[in-house]
């Protein structure tokens, strides 16, 4: 059940709005790693590569928007410093040379198995909540 405005939220939507406030930091990280990835390829294959980064952004990005306002709606607030903090995240991106692309849709593929992983292990405390 999600908090209305009016409400106190319950200490469950207080605990799902705190792995949630952790999650959007990881979901920050790789908007900023396609985001890097995208200006930084180069080669023959660039244009389809550029593609490929810019969806996976926009995509990462509908996520931020769709974590804040759950977030929100369970009377949590959403961290306004957290891209700086995604910046020094685990999963945020390395300043590898990968100029063909290769390497970043490797990097790029690592991490989002990652995410994924953590969400998996998300999924499992808030069944627990």
């Amino acid at each position: 059940m999600r908090a209305k405005h009016d409400e106190i939220p319950s200490h469950g939507d207080v605990r799902l709005a705190r792995l949630l406030r952790r999650r959007i930091v990881d979901v920050l990280a790789l908007e900023i790693l396609a985001g890097r990835a995208h200006w930084e390829v180069k080669g023959p294959n660039h244009i389809a590569l550029h593609g490929l980064f810019d969806q996976i952004y926009a995509n990462l990005d509908t996520h931020v928007a769709e974590l804040a306002a759950v977030i929100e709606e369970l009377g949590g607030t959403v961290p306004g410093s957290a891209a700086l903090r995604a910046r020094s995240h685990p999963l945020a991106p390395d300043t590898k040379d990968g100029s063909t692309g290769h390497g970043q849709v490797a990097e790029l593929a690592d991490r989002l198995g990652e995410f994924s992983r953590s969400l998996h292990r998300m999924q499992l405390k808030v069944a627990r909540l």
